[in-house]
């Protein structure tokens, strides 16, 4: 079971009463239902991204409990300057916008951080249906670097074999939800 959710990109700790992230020094080791994955950890950042979509997934191998979808707030700024309107698939902005917007596969280090992302995906979707105001996440994070995945019942060195789907994978220790207008006006 636990080679489908790899296969499919997947790897995250289960469930929030659960959440299975140990953060030691410079290394950060994550156990799901069947692997223990270590990951060394780059230097800690404040970033702030514009939502554009993502997922959250909850299965017991997954290691990034949610992917968002996220335009760089200092980017977000450039291109709001030009095309107020960017966010919008029908403005000449929208393709300027969408070849900057990042993957961001998250290793929330608890539940509470993992609810604070949550709620600003739902939010952001459902503004979005509505034609609220765009939702921006700031991200208290550090870049993790594959060291291992190993399957626990029988020990398998599963890196080589799974490791292609973790290439950039974000440690976040404190996020906040913000709405973009006040930021892009900054």
């Amino acid at each position: 079971m636990f080679g489908l959710a790899v296969a499919a990109g997947f790897l995250a700790f289960s469930g929030k009463e659960s959440v299975g992230v140990t953060v030691e020094d410079a290394r950060v080791f994550v156990e799901t239902a069947d692997l223990d994955v270590e990951f060394s950890r780059g230097d800690s950042v404040s970033q702030t991204f514009m939502l554009f979509g993502g997922t959250a997934v909850h299965h017991g191998n997954v290691v990034s409990k949610i992917t968002l979808a996220g335009l760089n707030m200092s980017t977000a700024r450039k291109i709001h300057r030009k095309y107020p309107d960017f966010y919008k698939c029908a403005s000449p902005g929208a393709a300027m916008a969408k070849s900057r917007i990042k993957q961001l596969d998250i290793v929330p280090v608890d539940g509470s951080v993992l609810d604070v992302l949550e709620d600003a995906l739902g939010e952001f979707n459902h503004n979005v249906r509505n034609g609220g105001d765009r939702i921006c996440v700031r991200l208290k994070c550090a870049e993790l670097k594959l060291e291992r995945i190993t399957a626990r019942a029988v020990g398998e060195d599963m890196t080589k074999k799974f490791g292609q789907h973790m290439k950039r994978m974000l440690l976040v220790t404190g996020a906040e939800k913000l709405e973009a207008e006040s930021l892009l006006a900054e």
